[in-house]
């Protein structure tokens, strides 16, 4: 995508509806990802830096680094990233 002087924000993906689900957007020159989790948990992550202006390639990126316990109602542990290109 390409990413104005101004600054760009709105919804880039998104799949699901109100039982789960998740969304990738941009807020306030921030990268955002929202996982909702069976409606009954939100996970929210925000990038640290700015998303630069020009073009460029988003991306998130989750790395498993458990099992889930479904029986506990938790689903997979895991590092979440965002990269810019």
């Amino acid at each position: 995508m390409e990413i104005p002087k101004a600054g760009a924000e709105g919804v880039l993906l998104s799949h699901g509806g109100n039982s789960g689900g998740y969304t990738f957007f941009i807020k306030d020159k921030k990268l955002h990802y929202v996982h909702n989790y069976v409606g009954a948990e939100e996970f929210h992550v925000e990038s640290r830096e700015a998303v630069p202006e020009g073009k460029l390639e988003l991306r998130f990126e989750f790395e498993p680094t458990g099992k889930p316990d479904i029986a506990k109602g938790k689903g997979t542990a895991g590092r979440a990233q965002f990269l810019y290109q």
